[in-house]
């Protein structure tokens, strides 16, 4: 209409506002009541021109170079062996040791041990703490492992090399777990380390739960803090430890110490084990998480600044699990094909048709050997990796992310012992407390060797029965040749080696020797006992031991013992049927009658039977957790004290002439502990615990002294002997073994006049003789 307002067509956005209001008044009338309108304000979007004119598209991408597949693999597998493993089980491990010498296969109730190289089985570990299937097992350098298992609540040690392969090493040199709580260990190559991180099984905010490092030979604590419990390795030279943790934080620290030394933050991708490999200086990282504006997956990390230098997978469960020590090789098993790639570039080096997957395959650290168990019949067999990947002709591909921005240098505390890993919000524990490792003590005067002699002994167990044994008048020291079956014998004043006898052979020669009079018996696992002449070895008339009236084979968990004449012998036997005790007897051989019996619960290896020099008394450890002394040649108690019973592993590892001092195994008061105790009243005289492994100690005729093994790592070698007063603790003397069987417990034990120590080197097999104080030059 001429000189009216042009009309205007309302937006898009108006006209959806104008329909919901219309709509929603329909609905109020139609409703018939009381309604609520409610208005959806959508804002109008910006306006577009109808036309809009055409922008040139973007230039395309340069394409990225790849590398080209080789024509020919650099690298080929060689099978070196193959061999019988045992059963195959679900969730059984596969080993190969950092040096690649031995290989470690769990069997469903132990763990067997070959030699990678020949495939010849030297060893298995068995027993207490040794799960069947699952745990993990961690090489102390190259003579020991350590066998974890979430359901044992300490780690145990094996020896897997020398005479003594397969041994258990006493629990108390090794860190202990925080009780209750999940606990991660890791250890450094050469074993002087060791990591232990433990959760707080009452829980509490993330990165709350402590570790600690540990000074393996000391069992020194050298550091500690807190972290969210993940993945933790040392670097090859031990001096660097990376923790990776499900939260995303990758830290350096050094060690010992603990003091941070570099780090990265990476978003929270909640993957329980991090950290799946690393190369020897930590250069390469073979990570699984989220680093930051990526995937969860598992890559390539540059291990000094955390940059991404290649994705391997999206699967956290697949792709490579192995980076070879020098960072330049992945190995990862894929429909049972073991696969070589290049770290950097992804091309594929060499493939082998393995016929198993990921959990029965086994790399070798520097990535030139695979072991492979057969998942159908458990065969064993290993491969080596011949050839090297080529020289670089490729470009390198271009890292997914940039550098992470490091760690500022409070980020987990100040320099170690400061408390605090970073501000969080909510309760926080307690920081660790300021620990200032305390510089080593000098070790005790040197004590000199008056004789040194070779002792060819098998396999020997760690037990006193196995000590080196003077004749009563000292002028002859015996030694048990163990799996040999020797009996070897040595004049005490210069060494000499003397006939000796032929024992008890084969897998029946566990046994003991015990001089009485001018004689020596020896007794094999078969219960057998022979009886020689000590200066000739010929043979003499047997002993003769009492008869016990339970069921079941003699040799079941056997115990027997005799008189330093020969009147009194004695023997204990454990029942094979449960429930029922077991029995011991004393018999005066002079008559032929039992003058003691009793009930003998010790099981094998345990209790303790033996005579004072003048044979009018007896000690008796019995199992039931008391020890008792009774009279000779009457029978009648005169002493007991002890714990409450049973405690069929209560042992004795020596007893003084007088039978004033005892060294002790059982519990007294709340625990299991080795004490030297009085042997008249059991109060404890001198704890002995840990780095002190008293079970093979020895107590001086009078009880004034003890020799007892040690474990303190010193110029390479690990155990030696210390002599110290029982009174006052006082270490008079070391007695440390050849370096070549540092590695190995020594087994102590004084001559009847006080004035002499020999010791067997188990592995170094040799036998010595020493003053139990430094002498005059």
């Amino acid at each position: 209409m001429p000189g009216s307002t042009p009309s205007r067509r309302p937006s898009a956005g108006a006209q959806v506002l104008i329909l919901l209001a219309v709509l929603g008044s329909a609905m109020l009338v139609c409703g018939g009541g009381v309604g609520a309108l409610v208005f959806f304000a959508f804002q109008p979007g910006p306006q577009v021109a109808e036309h809009p004119p055409e922008e040139p598209p973007p230039p395309a991408p340069e394409p990225v170079p790849q590398p080209e597949p080789l024509t020919t693999k650099p690298i080929t597998f060689e099978k070196r062996w193959t061999t019988p493993g045992g059963p195959p089980v679900k969730g059984a491990f596969l080993l190969l040791s950092d040096d690649g010498k031995r290989l470690f296969a769990q069997d469903g109730g132990g763990v067997r041990v070959f030699d990678a190289n020949t495939g010849t089985q030297t060893a298995r570990i068995a027993g207490t703490g040794v799960p069947p299937v699952g745990g993990e097992l961690l090489p102390i350098g190259t003579e020991r492992v350590m066998v974890t298992t979430p359901t044992y609540p300490f780690p145990v040690v094996f020896h897997v090399t020398g005479t003594q392969a397969g041994e258990l090493l006493p629990r108390q040199m090794l860190p202990p777990p925080v009780p209750r709580s999940v606990t991660k260990f890791a250890l450094s190559p050469d074993g002087r380390h060791a990591f232990v991180g433990s959760k707080n099984p009452s829980g509490g905010p993330p990165g709350s739960n402590m570790f600690r490092l540990f000074d393996t030979a000391s069992a020194q604590t050298i550091g500690a803090g807190f972290w969210e419990p993940g993945s933790a390795k040392f670097t090859a030279d031990g001096t660097r430890l990376f923790v990776a943790e499900p939260m995303g934080r990758c830290r350096w620290l050094k060690v010992p110490g603990g003091a941070l030394d570099g780090g990265w933050q990476y978003p929270d991708a909640r993957v329980p084990t991090p950290l799946l490999s690393m190369s020897a200086d930590g250069g390469v990282i073979l990570y699984a998480g989220a680093p930051v504006g990526l995937d969860r997956g598992r890559y390539v990390l540059d291990g000094k600044t955390g940059q991404v230098l290649r994705r391997l997978s999206f699967d956290l469960a697949s792709g490579p699990s192995h980076v070879s020590a020098d960072g330049r090789r992945l190995i990862e098993v894929r429909d049972g094909t073991a696969i070589v790639t290049d770290t950097r570039t992804g091309i594929e080096l060499g493939r082998e048709k393995v016929g198993a997957d990921g959990e029965n395959v086994a790399v070798r650290a520097d990535g030139r050997a695979v072991a492979v168990r057969d998942p159908t019949d458990g065969e064993l067999s290993v491969f080596t990796l011949k050839g090297d990947p080529p020289a670089a002709s490729s470009p390198l591909p271009t890292p997914l992310s940039p550098v992470p921005d490091a760690l500022p240098p409070n980020a987990f505390g100040g320099p170690f012992p400061q408390a605090g890993p970073f501000p969080q919000a909510g309760p926080f524990p307690m920081p660790p407390p300021t620990i200032t490792p305390t510089p080593r003590p000098a070790p005790p005067p040197a004590l000199k060797a008056r004789w040194t002699a070779p002792a060819d002994v098998g396999q020997l167990a760690l037990r006193p029965e196995f000590a080196p044994t003077f004749t009563r008048d000292g002028a002859i020291l015996l030694q048990h040749g163990g799996t040999t079956g020797l009996i070897l014998a040595y004049d005490s004043a210069d060494g000499t080696p003397l006939p000796g006898y032929a024992g008890h052979p084969g897998s029946e020669s566990l046994g003991w020797v015990a001089p009485f009079a001018d004689r020596v018996a020896s007794s094999g696992k078969d219960g057998n006992v022979k009886v020689w002449m000590a200066r000739t070895g010929a043979p003499a008339s047997d002993l003769v031991f009492p008869q016990l009236s339970i069921p079941g084979k003699q040799t079941y968990a056997s115990y027997k013992a005799v008189s330093p004449t020969g009147r009194y012998t004695a023997h204990g036997r454990q029942s094979p049927m449960s429930g029922t005790a077991g029995q011991f007897r004393v018999m005066d051989t002079t008559t032929g009658k039992d003058v003691i019996e009793g009930n003998w619960l010790a099981s094998s290896g345990s209790g303790h039977i033996s005579f004072t020099p003048d044979e009018l008394r007896v000690f008796v450890v019995n199992g039931t957790g008391k020890a008792a002394w009774y009279k000779l040649p009457s029978g009648e108690k005169d002493l007991e004290w002890g714990g409450k019973g049973p405690q069929p592993t209560n042992s004795v590892a020596s007893v003084s002439a007088d039978g004033g001092r005892v060294v002790f195994y059982g519990k007294l008061t709340s625990s299991l502990e080795t004490n030297v105790v009085d042997g008249r009243t059991g109060e404890i005289v001198r704890p002995l615990r840990a780095p002190y492994q008293p079970a093979v100690a020895s107590l001086s005729p009078d009880g004034s002294l003890l020799a007892v093994p040690i474990s303190e790592l010193r110029d390479g070698v690990q155990w030696h002997v210390d002599v110290l007063e029982v009174a006052s603790g006082k270490k008079l003397g070391r007695i440390s073994p050849p370096r070549e069987g540092g590695s190995d417990q020594p087994i102590p034990r004084f001559s009847p006049d006080g004035k002499s120590i020999a010791v067997t080197f188990r592995a170094a097999r040799q036998i010595a003789l020493y003053a139990p104080r430094p002498e005059p030059p």
